[in-house]
């Protein structure tokens, strides 16, 4: 409950979600890399992209439980850009807005996952499997995107049955 509050009170900005996830998630994934011997600079700044874009993916997916529950972690200086409430959000109210910030919010986890992607050729390939998390990331972000940014639309809560068979093709073909 401290956390959440210490997190929201911090979520003015958007650029503190970035903040916030390079301290959370990417800290997991320095972790592995931190067990499997790795050291390369390169590998620490894709891991860092790879783990701001899924931080901001998983926070848009808990979206709808968590408004649920009255708790809203988009930033601050969205909601009031787009000039919606908290209760705004929990109620489903202004739908065509809240579209708008999630489109925003996405579109800082796109930039970071085609950062990652962009440095690619500067990564050993014997690696590359400890991404395979961006994979999620990816295809999470083009259903949002089927669904105009709708993060409440039914279709987005669903498993994705074919996922192992998609991360095994992704690590065959080396690709995160």
């Amino acid at each position: 409950m401290i956390a959440d509050r210490q997190m929201t009170q911090k979520m003015y900005k958007v650029f503190y979600l970035s903040f916030y996830n390079s301290f959370t998630v990417f800290g997991l994934t320095l972790n592995v890399r931190r067990i499997a011997g790795i050291t390369d600079k390169q590998v620490h700044h894709v891991a860092s992209h790879i783990g701001k874009s899924q931080g901001v993916v998983t926070l848009l997916r808990g979206l709808p439980y968590n408004s649920s529950k009255g708790r809203i972690y988009l930033p601050r200086e969205s909601l009031l850009k787009f000039k919606i409430s908290g209760e705004d959000v929990m109620r489903g109210r202004k739908q065509k807005e809240i579209c708008d910030i999630v489109l925003e919010v996405a579109s800082v986890a796109k930039q970071h996952l085609e950062t990652a992607r962009s440095m690619k050729k500067d990564v050993p390939s014997t690696v590359l499997p400890l991404f395979l998390n961006s994979i999620i990331c990816d295809k999470y972000l083009k259903q949002l995107q089927k669904v105009d940014f709708n993060v409440f639309h039914p279709s987005l809560q669903k498993k994705n049955g074919l996922l192992p068979l998609q991360l095994l093709l992704q690590k065959i073909g080396k690709k995160y």
